[in-house]
């Protein structure tokens, strides 16, 4: 279920989003079935810094948690004129991460 995604020239990241499978895992003291999907993101050390990738994939991680954000997020950006002014490399972060 995990592997790391292998960047190919002229790439200098890759997203990895593995399938969507039922895990035991324990919340509030009882063991309960959840969906979970394993996230790799692999970038070139010219593209971007460890903090920048990590940030970057806490964030995608949390949009994915939770839809309702990211639609809101997106509304909220193109209402304020944002999207218009950023490139692809720039929805998901406040700052722009160099090469994502």
């Amino acid at each position: 279920m995990m592997s790391t995604p292998i960047i190919n020239p002229p790439q200098s990241a890759i997203l990895g989003m593995h399938a969507t499978k039922e895990r035991a895992v324990v919340k509030n003291g009882q063991v309960v079935v959840r969906p979970m999907m394993y996230l790799a993101l692999s970038t070139t050390t010219a593209s971007s810094t460890y903090r920048e990738a990590v940030l970057t994939l806490v964030t995608i991680k949390d949009l994915l948690e939770d839809p309702a954000r990211l639609l809101l997020d997106l509304v909220k950006r193109f209402s304020d004129g944002l999207l218009l002014q950023t490139g692809p490399s720039e929805i998901f972060t406040a700052k722009p991460c160099r090469g994502i």
